[in-house]
């Protein structure tokens, strides 16, 4: 009974941070305060470029000229699809320590936005966080239930 109990616990945290997590890509992920009239750019818009920019002809050309910039671009568009398989194969129960080491590297490639956000003087804006809390929650929301079958545990042991 205590493990459906933290498994829906889990299952909810985890169908909350889905939906946030797509909605953030409709909202304002970066302004742009440099150009005549400052604006912002909305995530769906920054997925796309981080996705395919590397791989364009002019991307290319950054490779040489700027490859600190070229590479943060690269591994930002790698997050989502990351983030995506992560969660793919966490429904999975024989890919744990897969699934672990990925919720591992789309934490660490967070950085790589913050690279960006220098290099183009740009300055995150709402959606960028809320991808990424969005994001943190989905990857660890297994935590959930864990900490509640730790929290079930002492409870009982003190009773």
């Amino acid at each position: 009974m205590e493990e459906l109990m933290s498994m829906e616990k889990s299952e909810k945290v985890l169908l909350i941070a889905l939906p946030i997590f797509a909605i953030s890509f409709f909202l304002p992920a970066i302004s742009i305060p440099h150009v005549t009239t400052p604006h912002t750019i909305p995530g769906y818009q920054c997925a796309r470029y981080t996705l395919t920019s590397p791989w364009t002809a002019d991307g290319l050309k950054e490779l040489s000229s700027a490859p600190v910039e070229y590479f943060a671009i690269l591994l930002s568009g790698w997050i989502n699809p990351l983030f995506l398989i992560t969660m793919l194969l966490s429904r999975r129960q024989n890919t744990v320590k897969l699934t672990r080491a990925l919720r591992l590297v789309v934490i660490c490639l967070f950085p790589a936005c913050w690279v960006v956000f220098a290099m183009e003087h740009v300055y995150p804006s709402v959606a960028y966080f809320i991808w990424k809390a969005a994001m943190v929650m989905a990857l660890y929301s297994g935590s959930f239930a864990a900490s509640g079958n730790r929290q079930s545990r002492t409870t009982s042991g003190a009773a």
